[in-house]
């Protein structure tokens, strides 16, 4: 640990970003942050930003898995900006923060409001969705958070918010959300394809997706990915055989979670109560 003395905030914005260049290498968030209260300082108080910052934080990690701050800021830079790799994104950042129209106020408070959005997908509860109507969005968000995809969460940050600003038809969202749900159970849980294709297409549909103003523009994007995914559906043949692989006993329990998901979804299908719930 060393102590530095500086004349002034701005000099000691500069030493954080640069000392290190010899140490560990600062993550992209890190030089967002600094950034951001460095261009703050003298439009802000530096508490305005810092309070903002700590509530990003806060949604991250106020349930029980907790969200790394920076795979977040990944996937809602790729929702919203551009498709970047890790190494890049302070860049692009960079690029964008220095456009006449940057506002990092408006920035900080868009990545608070999408944070605690992000954390409902990445951790959706009961809570987060009370009405009776949106009950097949919490059973959605689930099954896909069962499946263990993290880059859908790209592309659904974009369509949770066009649902808010009513671009999105009620019947629109809850047809694709349950074709996206039924695909990845097909293609990610029980064929185990690779994911890597879906990261460029997911950020590329979720930029489109941002940008449209009526209801059929959005459902023409939503269409799109459907095609998508009806042209990456596994083989039938593949499909049957790798969903015999599923078992349960004592000694192997890592498909519990899935079998029991397959389990309600025949229940439901042959008997639509709550009469069996799955623990």
């Amino acid at each position: 640990v060393i102590y530095i003395t500086v004349a002034n905030e701005d000099d000691a914005y500069m030493i954080f970003e640069t000392l290190n260049a010899r140490g560990k290498n600062l993550s992209s968030v890190d030089l967002v942050k600094n950034e951001l209260f460095k261009q703050l300082r003298t439009t802000h108080p530096d508490d305005t930003a810092k309070r903002n910052w700590k509530k990003i934080q806060e949604n991250l990690s106020n349930r029980n898995e907790k969200i790394n701050i920076e795979t977040f800021f990944r996937h809602y830079w790729l929702s919203k900006y551009n498709f970047v790799t890790e190494s890049k994104i302070y860049k692009n950042f960079k690029i964008a923060s220095n456009k006449a129209d940057f506002q990092p106020i408006n920035f900080l408070t868009d990545l608070k409001s999408e944070s605690e959005t992000y954390n409902k997908i990445a951790n959706p509860l009961d809570s987060d969705w009370p009405s009776q109507d949106d009950k097949y969005i919490l059973s959605s968000l689930k099954a896909l958070s069962l499946f263990n995809i993290s880059q859908i969460r790209t592309f659904l940050l974009a369509l949770i918010l066009k649902r808010k600003e009513r671009k999105v038809k009620h019947a629109d969202f809850s047809e694709f959300l349950e074709k996206m749900e039924k695909f990845h159970f097909q293609y990610t849980a029980i064929c185990s394809l690779k994911m890597n294709i879906f990261e460029g297409k997911y950020s590329k549909t979720a930029r489109d997706l941002r940008k449209v103003s009526n209801s059929n523009e959005a459902k023409n994007v939503l269409d799109q990915l459907s095609a998508f995914y009806q042209a990456k559906q596994p083989d039938e043949s593949l499909f049957k055989e790798s969903f015999k692989k599923l078992k349960f006993s004592r000694r192997f329990n890592k498909d519990k979670k899935l079998i029991q998901y397959i389990f309600k979804k025949i229940e439901n299908y042959l008997r639509p109560t709550d009469e069996i719930i799955t623990g």
